[in-house]
Formats: C-alpha cells, structure tokens, sequence
C-alpha cells in the first residue's frame, strides 16, 4: 500500500512540474516581441530654382558705416564683410535681377559732390565681387544713384534694381556678391547708416 502510494505521490507531482512548464512556455509564447522604431531623420534641403525669384528675405544686419576709404579713392563706403548682406550660397550670375528696398536714417549729413569720374553724386551703390579671384573689386552691375542729399538724423527711402552684367568669381558668403554703397569725394565724415527695414529679391530669367 505504501508503495503504490509512494508511485502516486511521485506521479503528481511530475504532471504539476510538466504543468508548470506547459504554462510558463505558454507565457513565453504569449509575450510579444519588443521591437524598437529606429527613428529616421531626412535631410530636407530647399532646393534653389532655377529661374524666377531663386532668393528673398530681410537682412540681418541694421548697422553699415560708410568709413574713410581714403586709401583707395576719396570718398566713404561700406568696407570687409559690411555689405555680405545676400545669402551666402548665392553666386551671381550675370542676367541676375537684384531687387533692394531700404529704409533707415543717417547719422550725418550725406552731401552733394563728385564721384572717381567726376560725375555728380550723392550716395552710390553696386553688387561688387571683393573676393580675391575678382581681383577685390569687380562691379558686377551699372551702380545705382542717389542724387539727393541726406541731412543728418533724415530719414531715407531706397528702392534700388541692380541687373548684373557679370558673374561673380565666388558666393557672397566668400565676398563674390557684396551690396555696397559709397559717398561722393566731397564727403568729410564717416556716416552710419541705420536701417529699419532691408529686404532683397533675386531674380533670375
């Protein structure tokens, strides 16, 4: 009697092991499999067209300084990096339409006088190309002028359209396509120009 006891003791017990193993198998199975989400980033480059308006926008800057220019001529103008005001990825081309809206205020009076041909001017300005494979200055438009004279603390209005005639050695984020502007040679004082608003507009055909 002990002995068949014995044996049924042992058989139950081996069918709760096996079912304590059928049921933590079945538990196995039932927890589904973590998968991680590898997170992509895409690069989204804004292409630039090829015709039409390829850039607008405003310019950061708010401050240029006509300064003593004296060793290269007789008049005041924007000097270095002042005028890199266009996107630095942006090479001129010639065809290339620029389009400037600029208001602000002088801090000195801005006077009548000559300018290197002896023509009378105010203020002029012009895309330049002042890197070193445009030899440091190469006009790339005919320059706009300004035939009035701006009275100390006055406020003026720009609306400047520049056509380049000529491609830019380099992107204007390597002086290729500088906006600068420039006194006549009657000039005497530095001048700071504060603006309020400075949009552009390239266009090209």
């Amino acid at each position: 009697m002990k002995k068949i006891l014995g044996i049924a003791t042992a058989l139950a017990a081996a069918l709760m092991l096996a079912s304590c193993a059928s049921t933590a198998k079945a538990e196995k199975k039932a927890t589904p499999a973590k998968t991680e989400a590898k997170a992509t980033t895409a690069a989204t480059a804004t292409a630039v067209p090829e015709h039409g308006v390829i850039y607008s926008g405003d310019s950061a800057k708010t401050s240029f300084v006509l300064a003593d220019n004296h060793t290269y001529g007789k008049n005041f103008q924007f000097l270095n990096s002042t005028g890199n005001v266009l996107p630095k990825d942006y090479k001129a081309a010639a065809g290339d339409v620029i389009k400037l809206h600029i208001e602000g205020t002088a801090s000195k009076t801005i006077v009548k006088g000559k300018d290197d041909k002896g023509d009378a001017i105010v203020l002029w300005c012009n895309v330049v190309d002042t890197s070193a494979a445009g030899s440091y200055w190469t006009p790339l438009a005919t320059q706009y002028s300004v035939m009035d004279e701006i009275p100390a603390g006055g406020a003026f209005t720009f609306d400047i359209t520049l056509t380049l005639t000529k491609d830019g050695k380099a992107k204007a984020g390597g002086s290729g396509a500088n906006v600068m502007m420039g006194t006549s040679n009657d000039q005497k004082e530095a001048v700071t120009l504060t603006t309020t608003k400075f949009t552009y507009e390239i266009t090209r055909p």
